[in-house]
C-alpha cells in the first residue's frame, strides 16, 4: 500500500468516526427538559413537591402555632407517593417548605435545614437558621438564610464550613453550571452570582416573578410570560396576558393568569409552547391566584404559598379535582384525606 492510499483510508475512518459521533450526540429532550425544569421548580417560589423518578414527595400543614414574640412554627407531615398518585406513605412528622433529594438523601427545610434517608428515617439537624430556601449543586448547599445576618450562603452537604457569598436580601434562589441566581429583594431583579468568584451581574430589566434557566435561555413571569437570553440579546412574549405562575409539561405550558383581565378571577390555563392555542382548564372556588404549578406523571398539584392548607392536585386535562388534607387515623396519626371535589 502505497503512502497516497494510506492516508486516504486514515481521512476516511477519521471522517466516519467524526459522523457517528454527531449522529449519537443527542439534543436534550422535552423530557430531559421537564426534570430539570421540575428540579429548579423545587427551589422558586416556594417549592413543596419534588419530582423523583417514581416517586413523588410533599408536605401538608396542619396548624401554625405561636410562642410569646409571636414566632410562628408551623406543623405537618411529609408524605411520598408513587407517580400515578394512589399510594400514599408518611415518612416524617415534620412540615416542609423546601424539599430536594441528593445521593439517596431527602433534604427539607422549614425554618432550619434537615436530611433524612429519602424511604423515611431518623431526621438529622444540618444548619439552623430563619425561614430557610436551599438548593444542592455538585455536593454543596446553597442557602438563603432570613436570619439577622440575611443573606446566601454555601457549606457542606453536613452543613459545615459555612460561607457568605451574597450579602443582603434574597429569593428564588438556584445554581446552574457554576452560576447562582437570585431574585434580590432589593430591586426584585434577577441577578446571576458566580460561585467561584462572587462577580454578580444583573440579568433582566424587569422585576421578575417566576422563573427558570433553559440552557442559555431564561423563562420568567412579569407582565406576561418572556423568553430571553442569558446575554440579554434578544426577548420574546410567548403568553401577554400577566402570568403569576407557570410550568411546562411536554408541548404545552400551564400557566395561571387573570380571567377576562380580571384580577380577582384567575384562571388555570395551558397553551402550546409557542403561546397558540390557549384552553382554559380550571375556574374554580379556590384562590388560583396564589397557587404554585407542579406537575409529577399525570397529575398537576397546585399549592397556596399563603394559605398553605389549600392543596390540590387534578389531571393534565383540569379533571378530577382533589383536595389534599392533613387528618388523623384511628391511632391519631397524621394521614392524607383525600377529598373529591365535583366541577
Amino acid at each position: 500500500m502505497n503512502s497516497k492510499n494510506y492516508m486516504s483510508i486514515l481521512i476516511l475512518i477519521a471522517v466516519s468516526t467524526f459522523l457517528i459521533s454527531c449522529s449519537m450526540t443527542v439534543k436534550p429532550s422535552d423530557q430531559d427538559f421537564e426534570r430539570d425544569f421540575t428540579k429548579q421548580r423545587n427551589h422558586v417560589q416556594s417549592g413543596r413537591v419534588l419530582h423523583d423518578q417514581e416517586d413523588v414527595y410533599f408536605s401538608v400543614l396542619s396548624e401554625i402555632t405561636y410562642d410569646r414574640q409571636k414566632s410562628a412554627t408551623r406543623h405537618g407531615s411529609i408524605f411520598r407517593t408513587d407517580i400515578k398518585g394512589d399510594k400514599l406513605f408518611k415518612i416524617a412528622d415534620q412540615y416542609a417548605r423546601f424539599l430536594t433529594i441528593h445521593n439517596e438523601w431527602l433534604y427539607f427545610s422549614s425554618e432550619n435545614l434537615y436530611r433524612m434517608p429519602k424511604e423515611g428515617g431518623v431526621t438529622e439537624l444540618l444548619i439552623s437558621g430563619h425561614d430557610l430556601e436551599f438548593t444542592i449543586h455538585k455536593d454543596k448547599i446553597y442557602y438563603v438564610d432570613r436570619s439577622a445576618e440575611e443573606g446566601v450562603y454555601e457549606s457542606n452537604l453536613d452543613g459545615s464550613s459555612r460561607r457568605k457569598i451574597f450579602d443582603g436580601g434574597a429569593t428564588d434562589l438556584m445554581v446552574h453550571d457554576d452560576i447562582m441566581y437570585i431574585v434580590r429583594k432589593a430591586d426584585f431583579k434577577l441577578h446571576a452570582i458566580s460561585i467561584r468568584n462572587n462577580q454578580n451581574s444583573s440579568i433582566i430589566k424587569d422585576s421578575v416573578g417566576q422563573y427558570c434557566i433553559d440552557g442559555q435561555k431564561v423563562i420568567y413571569t412579569g407582565e406576561g410570560l418572556y423568553v430571553q437570553s442569558l446575554q440579554g440579546d434578544f426577548r420574546t412574549i410567548k403568553i401577554d396576558d400577566f402570568v403569576s405562575t407557570f410550568n411546562l409539561k411536554g408541548e404545552w405550558i400551564y400557566y395561571i393568569s387573570a380571567s377576562e383581565g380580571d384580577m380577582l378571577k384567575p384562571i388555570l390555563n395551558k397553551a402550546h409552547r409557542d403561546g397558540t392555542e390557549r384552553i382554559a382548564l380550571l375556574d374554580h372556588d379556590i384562590n388560583f391566584y396564589d397557587m404554585e404549578i407542579y406537575i409529577a406523571g399525570d397529575w398537576i398539584y397546585l399549592y397556596n404559598r399563603y394559605e398553605p392548607e389549600q392543596f390540590v392536585r387534578m389531571d393534565l386535562d383540569g379533571k378530577g379535582l382533589q383536595v389534599l388534607r392533613l387528618g388523623k387515623n384511628y391511632k391519631g396519626g397524621s394521614v392524607v384525606e383525600i377529598i373529591n371535589k365535583s366541577l
